[in-house]
């Protein structure tokens, strides 16, 4: 806040204005020089990892606090509600595991007799070929 013209800056005035103001940007300060210690040198530590022959599986496995670290921090802090969303949903589905859906199939002819099925059978058949399948005949061939 800039003092008006001929005016002096009160710096006590400010201070009963925003009590507790200073300590909390402080705090922020200190939690933006964590949050970038941690996260600015982890790109060259992962290619100095792959550079040293590590696997794919021993880089998640080294990186996954971190990992989990970032999305919750993203869940709790994202200004864009859908991303923060989709973290959230990611944090829930590793922590509670992911819904599941569980559906019974069953085939339309599944209870149908033996009979309308073979009648079914030859229906589509003499459709396919009509002189494939004769009436009366059903395949069985009697040996005299």
């Amino acid at each position: 806040m800039k003092p008006k013209e001929g005016k002096r800056y009160n710096h006590r005035r400010m201070q009963a204005i925003t009590p507790g103001l200073e300590s909390r940007n402080v705090r922020n300060i200190d939690a933006l020089a964590t949050f970038d210690s941690i996260f600015s040198g982890t790109l060259a530590e992962i290619q100095k990892d792959v550079a040293a022959g590590l696997t794919s599986e021993q880089i998640v496995k080294k990186y996954a606090a971190l990992a989990a670290a970032r999305t919750a921090s993203i869940a709790l802090t994202s200004e864009n509600e859908a991303t923060a969303l989709a973290a959230s949903k990611d944090i829930l589905d590793r922590s509670q595991g992911k819904a599941v859906e569980r559906k019974i199939v069953k085939h339309a002819m599944n209870e149908a007799e033996e009979r309308e099925i073979d009648a079914l059978l030859e229906s589509k058949l003499k459709e396919v070929n009509p002189g494939l399948v004769e009436d009366g005949d059903n395949g069985d061939e009697d040996a005299d």
